[in-house]
């Protein structure tokens, strides 16, 4: 059975500094074989469940994961949830590319909120679990509208720095 390379599917980068929920969104949808949405199409759609400033909270992407359109599976973990990640060394992910939200700390907004990336491809090093991340806030101090995203190889470790974090996969 041949396994895919998600690398083959172009990263795509965000539109803008609140965006990386629509940006993952459309890679996933392309890299798991659906009907592909471009990022703003998705803002569109979703617009409803997105805040004034066009971030979308946990429950705001828990609700648009369950929607017939991604019919994904969701697992919520907080503090306890990520000690006992860390402790079994592994990321709880399919093959398929997963959608995870976590915290992290954005260059050029200065802010620490929520981000999502889309990571694949979990092997084990030496210290800990690395995953492959579409990460679509790059490069760093980019203007809106001037984001491609990137691949970019990070310890399991660098997405659970806080709680809550989100995993989905495809159903």
């Amino acid at each position: 059975m041949a396994t895919t390379n998600y690398r083959n599917f172009p990263p795509v980068g965000q539109n803008d500094n609140t965006s990386c929920w629509a940006a993952c969104l459309s890679w996933w949808l392309a890299a798991n074989g659906r009907r592909r949405s471009s990022q703003n199409d998705l803002l569109v759609e979703f617009a409803s469940m997105a805040s004034d400033d066009g971030t979308v909270n946990i429950e705001g992407f828990l609700k648009i994961a369950a929607t017939p359109r991604f019919g994904m599976q969701t697992a919520r973990f907080d503090i306890s949830g990520i000690q006992q990640i860390r402790d079994n060394g592994a990321l709880p992910i399919t093959d398929a590319p997963n959608l995870i939200a976590f915290h992290k700390f954005l260059v050029g907004p200065g802010i620490i909120g929520m981000h999502m990336n889309v990571v694949f491809n979990q092997r084990s090093s030496e210290t800990s679990s690395v995953v492959t991340c579409m990460d679509p806030w790059f490069p760093d101090n980019a203007p809106d509208g001037r984001r491609t995203g990137v691949f970019i190889d990070r310890d399991m470790n660098e997405l659970l720095k806080g709680a809550p974090i989100v995993i989905a996969c495809a159903n």
